[in-house]
């Protein structure tokens, strides 16, 4: 319901930009909310700067947690440096694994242009996200045996009393199946990073 009403939300206040600002307006304007709020909110116009800072301190909040958490969980597993699986005592956050993004976080402000912090960060987020949904691919390859926590769809596969014509066709099938566990797997890891 929440991803709902944020989408909503979003959809909205692009509407309200389009229908309050002239395109000339909007495309010389450095930061559209703000000329935005100028012309419609008048005194209150401070809010929109108040609103997007919230809105931002919520979306750090959140990466913050997942990627600490992705980290911990990808040590704990040995896919990188045990430091980084080490867990505070008393609160059960992965210290570690916060103090390393923290750390990367400060790496990436040795530069003072906004535009290559923000390269900076697509990239690294980008990068993280490829690698997480190629592991998927890496296994399936490497490991087809191992036990899957999300398979094909049961009107996608072949009946046991189905008759196939030939034993290419079995193959095909087969592949198929494996493309499609594949498809879910990658879909799953996507919308639901953690169960």
């Amino acid at each position: 319901m929440s991803v709902t009403c944020v989408i909503v939300i979003y959809t909205l206040t692009n509407v309200a930009y389009f229908a309050v600002l002239p395109k000339d307006l909007m495309l010389a304007s450095p930061a559209v909310a703000v000329t935005f709020g100028n012309l419609t909110l008048g005194v209150m116009a401070w809010t929109i700067p108040v609103f997007v800072a919230c809105s931002i301190s919520g979306g750090l909040n959140g990466n913050t947690i997942t990627y600490s958490r992705l980290l911990f969980v990808s040590a704990r597993r040995g896919h990188l440096p045990r430091l980084l699986s080490l867990v505070h005592i008393e609160n059960n956050t992965p210290v570690t694994s916060l103090i390393f993004l923290t750390l990367m976080s400060m790496l990436m402000f040795v530069t003072s242009d906004v535009r290559v912090l923000i390269n900076y960060l697509a990239f690294a987020g980008n990068l993280m996200a490829l690698m997480c949904i190629s592991s998927f691919f890496w296994f399936r390859v490497k490991h087809p045996d191992w036990p899957r926590s999300i398979k094909h769809l049961e009107c996608l596969t072949l009946k046991q009393g189905h008759k196939l014509k030939s034993a290419r066709d079995l193959v095909i099938s087969q592949k198929v199946s494996r493309i499609l566990e594949s498809s879910y797997e990658v879909f799953y890891a996507i919308t639901f990073s953690e169960r």
